[in-house]
């Protein structure tokens, strides 16, 4: 069965903008209340792992995943988090390849990253944005050549469908590393200006979740993310129709 949940987001972007920061209680009650099975946290909410893994709990909420930067992976207070609050993943954004030269010292560091994570039982899985979608000159894009030199047993994919269809190779992205990824991000958003600053209803932008997920649930899905851009007027109501729109999407039966 897949797990649903919702991403908490960072740096006041994301379903929830600065709310959980100012009041972690809150949102977690709103998450809950909608009908969500956990959450996926970044760096912003793990200084005090023990009080998060604590908050979720109290409200029956897992934790899908820690969500970090590439800069923040090797970080104490991300092991610190990992060894606290009994996630079984480590999300990993924004690996330094803007280039083919850089992918066996960008895939050699994720080795290493995802053997210190592993010690602790957890997955790493590195998430996507366009760029790491988009293809080179030498016909391949930074997920495909990483993946290449990636071990299917040490590091997987987190594919996050905006982004990968932002880079205009969502179908192609999944086909090539969706083998490797049972965790993946649904957010819907305008893909000629990804980054416009609105908040997208799951199913009013210009991704195609649909398609995308009939191609990614042909293999097992164990989560599935709740993502935002930007906080909605009506957080409330957003976390609702996102939650129905992704149920109906898991349950074979979209629109």
């Amino acid at each position: 069965m897949t797990a649903l949940v919702v991403q908490t987001g960072i740096y006041g972007d994301g379903m929830f903008g600065a709310r959980p920061e100012e009041d972690l209680g809150s949102v977690l009650d709103d998450v809950r209340d909608a009908g969500y099975d956990g959450v996926e946290v970044m760096s912003n909410l793990i200084g005090d792992p023990q009080l998060l893994r604590d908050a979720c709990a109290a409200r029956g909420l897992s934790i899908a995943a820690v969500h970090v930067f590439w800069w923040e992976r090797d970080e104490t207070r991300v092991r610190r988090a990992l060894e606290t609050l009994g996630t079984g993943r480590l999300l990993v954004s924004c690996p330094p390849v803007g280039a083919p030269a850089d992918v066996p010292a960008v895939a050699a560091e994720l080795r290493r990253t995802a053997a210190a994570a592993q010690d602790l039982g957890v997955v790493t899985l590195l998430h996507n944005h366009a760029r790491e979608c988009q293809v080179w000159a030498d016909g391949r894009t930074a997920c495909e050549a990483l993946a290449g030199l990636l071990p299917a047993g040490e590091v997987g994919f987190a594919i996050d469908l905006h982004w990968a269809a932002a880079a205009g190779t969502l179908i192609r992205t999944i086909q090539a590393v969706g083998a490797r990824c049972d965790y993946y991000h649904l957010k819907d958003g305008s893909l000629t200006e990804p980054k416009n600053g609105q908040s997208y209803d799951l199913g009013s932008g210009e991704v195609d979740i649909e398609g995308a997920w009939q191609l990614a649930r042909t293999r097992p899905v164990s989560v599935a993310v709740v993502e935002r851009g930007h906080a909605p007027d009506d957080q409330r109501a957003a976390l609702r129709h996102d939650a129905a729109y992704a149920r109906a999407l898991l349950a074979g039966r979209p629109g």
